[in-house]
């Protein structure tokens, strides 16, 4: 007989095996870094290339094959508002408190829900039991084509010049115009039609693949901005880093407690769902966002604060692994 001790050991091993990947695609930026193996305009460029196309690219496939039932939609709807809240709160804390960058009005907001989130909870759970991280996920992604990336666009760049050129680049931007595209997919019967032809079962997988460069090329970019030898820019990240985890934990227990638990209906497992996803990174749109239209120490400082929140989250997540899920 497995004790549940050897378990939840056997099943931290497996959620660390998804979360060791992206740590070394971080420390093998960190290395070029150290080498200045990029050129900055070649930088530049690329992080251009994956606010243009690969992050459109990977949000058009989220919204392309998302499930939606409509029964937990509840789900959905609440994660989007506790999303906008962490928004506004953050903009607050930036005003009251002594915060020097920017983009730690957006740096509260969203998670891991691709990257760590739903890859974890899939191995702990399985698919099965995947409905309430789904749902989860819907919210959390249609807050991030709505409203982040927008926001992102428009406080971030002003090149636009008036007011109204600024918004109309935003929501005329590649990335709501592909979301979009997704969504129109997803309700109609056209994606069941692409799929079983095979050139538009091609460009499904053709865009799906451009868009999983994403991860990969964000997290050694922040690698490469990651600087431990500035003591004091490394303080400041993990203030923010700090000021991160002390506000969105307590939060997240609220909102479980007077939202979650109290729903009429609810998919198995969906708090553990919702505490795994909380414990992850903040948005690694934000850092390119950073890298793009800010200073390179404001990336340093971002990116050193992406780090520390990361391996603050993998702490935190073995903890409430060993404490309360005795799988």
């Amino acid at each position: 007989m497995v004790s549940s001790t050897t378990k939840v050991g056997d099943t931290t091993m497996g959620v660390l095996g998804n979360i060791f990947p992206l740590i070394l695609l971080i420390l093998f930026g960190y290395v070029l870094g150290r080498i200045n193996f990029f050129e900055e305009i070649t930088f530049k460029q690329i992080q251009k290339f994956l606010l243009r196309v690969t992050i459109p690219s990977i949000l058009f496939t989220a919204f392309a094959t998302m499930e939606l039932q409509l029964e937990y939609v509840n789900i959905s709807v609440g994660i989007f508002i506790f999303m906008v809240c962490l928004l506004i709160l953050g903009f607050v804390l930036y005003r009251l408190l002594p915060i020097k960058h920017d983009f730690f009005i957006f740096y509260l907001t969203t998670f891991g829900f691709g990257t760590v989130g739903l890859p974890v909870f899939l191995d702990i759970f399985g698919f099965d039991n995947a409905t309430g991280m789904a749902m989860l996920g819907v919210g959390h992604e249609i807050f991030v084509a709505a409203v982040l990336f927008p926001a992102l666009s428009i406080y971030f760049d002003k090149s636009g010049g008036k007011i109204h050129k600024i918004f109309a680049k935003a929501f005329l931007s590649p990335t709501i115009i592909m979301v979009v595209s997704g969504i129109i997919i997803n309700v109609t019967s056209f994606r069941q039609i692409m799929s079983e032809n095979v050139f538009g079962a091609s460009l499904l997988d053709a865009v799906a693949r451009v868009g999983g460069l994403t991860i990969v090329i964000t997290l050694v970019l922040t690698g490469y901005r990651m600087n431990i030898s500035n003591k004091n820019g490394l303080k400041t990240s993990a203030k923010y880093a700090t000021i991160r985890l002390i506000v969105t934990l307590p939060l997240a227990i609220l909102f479980n407690i007077l939202f979650l638990s109290n729903l009429s209906s609810s998919p198995p497992y969906l708090s553990h769902a919702f505490y795994i996803l909380v414990f992850q990174h903040p948005a690694i749109m934000l850092v390119v966002f950073v890298g793009q239209f800010r200073s390179v120490d404001d990336q340093t400082i971002a990116s050193n604060a992406f780090v520390i929140s990361t391996a603050a989250g993998i702490i935190l997540f073995i903890i409430y692994m060993m404490r309360f899920v005795g799988v």
